[in-house]
C-alpha cells in the first residue's frame, strides 16, 4: 500500500515565502495473513507565510501536525523507518532544507500526551500495537512535523521534495 501526500506548497511574492510542499509515501507489509493498514489523519504540514531568512518550525503537538493512523494485529511489533531531512528543490536553482521533527505517538487521536517514538535525528525503531480488549485489530497514532530554513537569498518559485516512510509488521 503507498499513500502520496502533499505537506504544504511554498511560494513568494516580492519577499515573502509562504509554505514548502513535501511529498509523504508510506508503506505497509503483509505478515502470516495479517496485514497492517495506514490511514492519513492529517497529511498536510503548513508553515504559513515566511520571510526571506526565516526558520519555521513545527512540533507533534502544533496544530497541523502530521498524523498517521496505523492499524494491525493486537500486540503485534510495528518497524518505523523515517528519513530526519529532505532538500526541496524547484524547477530552477534553489533549494530549502527540511528537517523532520521527533515523533511520537499515541493510542488515540488526541495531541496531549504524546509519548516518544523517534528523536529528531533517529530514522528508524520499533512500537508495539496495543494487545488488550476484546477487537482483533489495535491502532496507534503517530505524530510529527518539522522545520524548514530559508535563507536571505531564497528564490522564488515552488520547492518539492520526497519524504519517505515505511512502515512494516515485523514477522516472528
Amino acid at each position: 500500500m503507498v499513500h502520496q501526500h502533499v505537506i504544504g506548497r511554498v511560494m513568494q511574492t516580492g519577499l515573502r515565502v509562504a509554505c514548502i510542499a513535501v511529498l509523504l509515501v508510506a508503506s505497509a507489509t503483509l505478515c502470516h495473513a495479517q496485514h497492517l493498514s495506514i490511514d492519513a489523519m492529517n497529511d498536510e504540514l503548513d508553515f504559513g507565510t515566511l520571510y526571506p531568512g526565516a526558520v519555521a518550525s513545527l512540533t507533534p503537538t502544533s496544530p497541523g501536525a502530521l498524523c498517521y493512523k496505523v492499524s494491525g494485529p493486537r500486540g503485534a511489533t510495528v518497524a518505523i523507518q523515517i528519513a530526519t531531512a529532505v532538500t526541496l528543490r524547484r524547477s530552477g536553482p534553489g533549494t530549502i532544507p527540511f528537517s523532520r521533527s521527533a515523533v511520537k505517538k499515541k493510542t488515540t487521536y488526541t495531541q496531549s500526551g504524546l509519548l516518544p517514538l523517534l528523536s529528531a535525528t533517529q530514522s528508524y525503531g520499533t512500537f508495539t500495537l496495543p494487545s488488550g480488549g476484546s477487537a482483533c485489530t489495535a491502532s496507534m497514532y503517530i505524530w510529527f512535523a518539522g522545520s524548514i530554513t530559508t535563507s536571505a537569498a531564497t528564490s522564488a518559485g515552488s520547492y518539492t521534495g520526497v519524504l519517505l516512510i515505511s512502515i512494516s509488521q515485523m514477522c516472528h
